[in-house]
């Protein structure tokens, strides 16, 4: 007998997709990012001029066929750089924002489980310390439980209510960005999926695909909404080597002392070390080809 999550396509594509989430956000009281939706040229330009730089392109999900820009998000840090871009590529199902001054160590994650009636399970707060690409990218190295951060409690409201006014049924991670200057907190995106650090999660003592098996398959759960959770950083070794050689704000001191804090890993296990070997290897086969084109052989 199959078990599934019973959020329906058309509700899950307007999770996934940034336009009609943002929208909904916007409907129910959430902050949301000052953003245009596929602007023309004019709109564009007119928008630049009362939005200052730096921005954000971003396509209304990772891989859509009808936009050109197939990364996660790119940056712009004039207006002109921007339309230029939209002048050779236009913005076809792209997400244009003001960059808020937010970054690393200031985007939280909720992460947890919400049940067929869209409430949620149980729940847990994620600081992303450093992030790959920095500032704008997928964690690298992690805090959960979030300390030494005000006003997390609003986050659990608006996770909630955007649970339930979605509808959505399953394992979520979704991002908040906190404006280092107004402190107030902007709806990032969705992640109506498990996330890639749900390992770091599990060893800190909130186990959700457990927990998701156990709600498909109609056992009691027994958990607080809020548990207690032990305090662990987490680290993307690879990711975070290579945005290391990239970047020059971080000493190198602090960044072996960060490493050595983890008690939590990406890819890495005892019990199954194959996929840290492969992602070291990978790491491996990147420099070894860099250092090829440098001295060109």
């Amino acid at each position: 007998m199959a078990h599934i999550w019973s959020t329906s396509y058309q509700d899950l594509a307007a999770i996934v997709n940034k336009s009609t989430l943002y929208a909904n956000a916007a409907l129910i009281g959430i902050p949301i990012v000052p953003s245009l939706n596929e602007p023309s040229l004019e709109q564009l330009e007119c928008w630049c001029t009362q939005d200052e730089a730096p921005y954000l392109l971003k396509p209304f999900y990772t891989g859509i066929p009808e936009c050109a820009l197939k990364e996660k998000n790119r940056r712009f840090d004039t207006g002109s750089k921007l339309l230029d871009y939209a002048k050779q590529h236009g913005t076809e199902a792209c997400v244009i924002q003001r960059l808020i001054d937010g970054g690393d160590g200031y985007v939280i994650d909720s992460y947890g489980l919400s049940d067929s009636q869209h409430c949620i399970i149980s729940y847990a707060t994620h600081r992303r310390w450093r992030q790959f690409p920095p500032h704008v990218g997928a964690t690298s190295y992690g805090e959960i439980p979030a300390h030494s951060v005000r006003n997390t409690e609003v986050l659990l409201d608006y996770t909630q209510r955007l649970i339930t006014h979605t509808k959505f049924h399953g394992i979520f991670g979704i991002e908040w960005l906190l404006d280092r200057q107004t402190q107030q907190w902007y709806l990032i995106d969705f992640n109506a999926r498990p996330f890639s650090s749900i390992g770091h999660l599990t060893d800190c003592g909130l186990n959700l695909p457990l927990l998701a098996y156990q709600e498909l398959t109609g056992q009691f759960l027994d958990i607080p909404q809020l548990p207690t959770l032990k305090h662990y950083y987490w680290i993307d070794l690879v990711a975070n080597i290579v945005g290391f050689a990239t970047r020059t704000d971080i000493p190198i001191l602090q960044w072996l002392l960060s490493v050595l804090s983890c008690r939590s890993f990406a890819y890495w296990s005892w019990q199954d070390p194959g996929p840290a070997v492969y992602r070291f290897w990978e790491l491996i086969c990147l420099y070894t080809l860099a250092a090829k084109r440098a001295y060109g052989a």
